[in-house]
């Protein structure tokens, strides 16, 4: 048996398969929802800060970032999550497939996605 009933093979299951991609956007839609307009714009500027100046990154500097800025976390830190998907739509970023765990205390060192930057700012170094 292996069919989309299979307990051993969840996977194939087609429907719940759907049903959590729907979940899923969902939870990102609520998740931005919540987050003020003013923090919205800070992260916004955060996260293109970060990708001009390093070639991968995590949502771990953006953090540090927003928190050297003295900005307030939003009441649902999920927030971040559709901000980084937008990034990639704007061709900001773009997922390479791997994940680093964590370096902030309250994520547990659960994996994060890692970005390639598209906005990274080659410095040149000029002959003196």
């Amino acid at each position: 048996m292996s069919g989309p009933d299979d307990p051993l093979h969840p996977e194939n299951n087609r429907d719940k398969l759907r049903q959590g991609e729907l979940f899923k956007a969902d939870g990102m839609r609520r998740a931005e929802m919540h987050a003020p307009v003013s923090w919205r714009g800070y992260a916004e500027l955060a996260v293109r800060y970060v990708a001009e100046r390093r070639e991968r990154f995590t949502t771990d500097p953006v953090w540090s970032v927003l928190e050297s800025w003295g900005v307030a976390m939003p009441p649902e830190p999920r927030a971040l999550g559709p901000l980084m998907k937008a990034a990639c739509v704007w061709g900001w970023c773009e997922p390479t497939g791997e994940t680093h765990k964590s370096v902030r205390p309250d994520c547990h060192r659960r994996p994060l996605t890692v970005y390639r930057s598209h906005l990274l700012v080659r410095r040149l170094s000029l002959p003196v």
